[in-house]
This record gives C-alpha cells, sequence and structure tokens, in this order.
C-alpha cells in the first residue's frame, strides 16, 4: 500500500479567531487528519512557529484583501517563509507577493484554486529560495531602515 503524498500536508492553526468554532467542527465533521489546532500563543513564540512551518498561509477575503495589508504577511517575510495567500491581482498583497517572488497567490473565495495553489506549493523544489526572497524584501520594504527613513521624509515634507 502506497501512502498519499498529500497525506504528509499538515495545517496548523493557531489562535482564537472569531471562525474558529466552525473551523473545528467542520473538520470533525469531515473527519480530517491533518489539521491541528492551537491556542492562541504567546506573541514571543511567533518567530519559532512561523520558521517551524514549510509555506505559511494568508487568507483573505475578497472584500477584505484590497483594502487591508494584512501584518501577518509582514512577520512571515520576516521569517524568511514562503507563503500562500488569497487576493486579487490588483491588491497590494497579490503585488507584494508577485514584486517579491516569495509565494503563491490563489483567487480568494475559491476553493478549487486555492488547493491547486497549495499542491502547487507542496511540489515545489524551490521553497527556500522563494522564504530567502522573502526576507529580503521584507528588510528592504519593511525594515526599520526603510521604515525610519519614510518617516524621516514624512516629517521632513511637512
Amino acid at each position: 500500500m502506497t501512502l498519499d503524498p498529500h497525506d504528509s500536508i499538515v495545517f496548523v492553526i493557531a489562535g482564537t479567531g472569531a471562525n474558529i468554532r466552525n473551523l473545528k467542527a467542520r473538520a470533525e465533521s469531515l473527519a480530517a487528519k491533518n489539521i491541528m489546532f492551537l491556542p492562541l500563543q504567546p506573541k514571543a513564540r511567533l518567530p519559532e512557529m512561523l520558521a517551524a512551518a514549510d509555506v505559511c498561509m494568508v487568507i483573505q477575503k475578497r472584500k477584505v484583501s484590497d483594502i487591508v495589508f494584512p501584518s501577518k504577511m509582514v512577520n512571515i517575510m520576516a521569517a524568511g517563509r514562503p507563503s500562500v495567500v488569497t487576493a486579487d491581482s490588483d491588491t497590494e498583497l497579490a503585488q507584494v507577493v508577485q514584486e517579491s517572488r516569495c509565494g503563491f497567490i490563489a483567487c480568494p473565495e475559491n476553493v478549487e484554486d486555492l488547493r491547486t495553489t497549495i499542491l502547487k506549493a507542496y511540489g515545489d523544489k524551490n521553497l527556500s529560495d522563494k522564504g530567502d526572497r522573502a526576507l529580503t524584501y521584507a528588510d528592504s520594504h519593511f525594515g526599520r531602515e526603510k521604515v525610519l527613513s519614510d518617516l524621516d521624509q514624512l516629517l521632513s515634507s511637512i
């Protein structure tokens, strides 16, 4: 008997978000064995948790993804991890992923596209390169030096 290679994909969901009860109930109803739920973790553990992941996910609803850039994406990139995100191509989130070449983009609210994108990430042999590009991009665009320089320019212009 051969093991399905997708059996090795494990989803870790940490926290107590608004939808956690529904997610747990859905996972239980599907008898999903590859989803691990963790309670909200201390902020100090975030870098360790992100670094332990092969790929991190940022799931955005369509109506939110064009008005909010998720702070978790900055943390993921700063941890040097590749990502799978759901975002329309004209959003800042998708543009950052495309520009940095640090991950994969799926259509928001499209389960089949997300599934296909996750499997594409699973089969990607260059995940470490994407993680390296994520870290480089985070340093150059969101790092302390860049933020302080931008703030200094803004204050000088006022």
